[in-house]
């Protein structure tokens, strides 16, 4: 496969010559350096991501408008972000916007149409960096002057692969699984805080035990039997009683 680039102008060339002469060459940007700030004039599309946050995995893209192979890799670019979600975060800089020679600077307008226009297929964040400071930073640090080039910054913040689109995919994956084990060993070498105890199970009596007998009932009260009755008088039918004073 032959692999399309597209030169930078002289401007690339300068800034790394400029970066050589600043002692850039004693520590140039590599595989396992940290990754620099991304100096931006503005965020053109999504959520500014004004710093490299640990535990998240980045990819920082550098195209240009003019440059076709930029074009043709956004469809890739934008099929990472939406397989990955939140676990991902693609942006797209653009450093290297050229001024039309004998008119006005129009760079920052002609690229938010050409954003515009593409809508959802550039569906990934993009900044415009009208002071090429980050292409300096970047792209002249790490020696690279085509374009399409990608950085794969890891959860760590630190550079973990740069170069074509290409092997992209494969780069992400791997910095993806890195970052999820290093998340998981996190939380199982996690101290138990000092204030909290495990609960105490709750204890059940032995099946053996012997029951407490209930308390003895009072002993029942005798009842005292009614007094005898007089017998009742007897006597004949319809006879009354005899008179006791002798009348006759």
């Amino acid at each position: 496969m032959i692999r399309r680039t597209v030169r930078l102008p002289i401007v690339a060339a300068i800034a790394f010559v400029s970066l050589l002469m600043l002692g850039a060459a004693a520590s140039p940007l590599a595989v396992g350096s940290k990754a620099p700030a991304l100096t931006v004039t503005e965020w053109l599309k999504g959520e500014p991501a004004k710093e490299f946050k640990p535990g998240t995995v980045y990819v920082v893209d550098f195209w240009a408008t003019w440059c076709g192979p930029c074009i043709r890799s956004f469809p890739k670019l934008s099929a990472i972000q939406r397989e990955h979600g939140d676990d991902l975060v693609v942006i797209a800089v653009a450093p290297f916007e050229r001024i039309r020679p004998g008119e006005a600077d129009d760079r920052r307008d002609r690229l938010k149409s050409f954003v515009d226009a593409r809508g959802d297929s550039m569906n990934f964040r993009v900044a415009y960096d009208g002071n090429g400071q980050s292409g300096a930073n970047w792209m002249a640090a790490a020696g690279r002057n085509s374009i399409p080039c990608v950085f794969v910054v890891n959860h760590e913040g630190r550079i973990s692969y740069l170069g074509s689109p290409s092997a992209l995919e494969g780069a992400v994956k791997v910095a993806l699984r890195k970052a999820k084990e290093a998340k998981a060993k996190s939380s199982e070498s996690r101290p138990t805080p000092p204030d909290s105890k495990p609960e105490a199970p709750a204890t059940t009596p032995p099946s053996d035990a012997t029951p407490t007998p209930p308390p003895p009932s009072p002993p029942a009260r005798e009842s005292t039997p009614p007094p005898p009755q007089p017998p009742a008088p007897t006597g004949g039918s319809g006879d009354s009683p005899k008179r006791s004073d002798g009348a006759g």
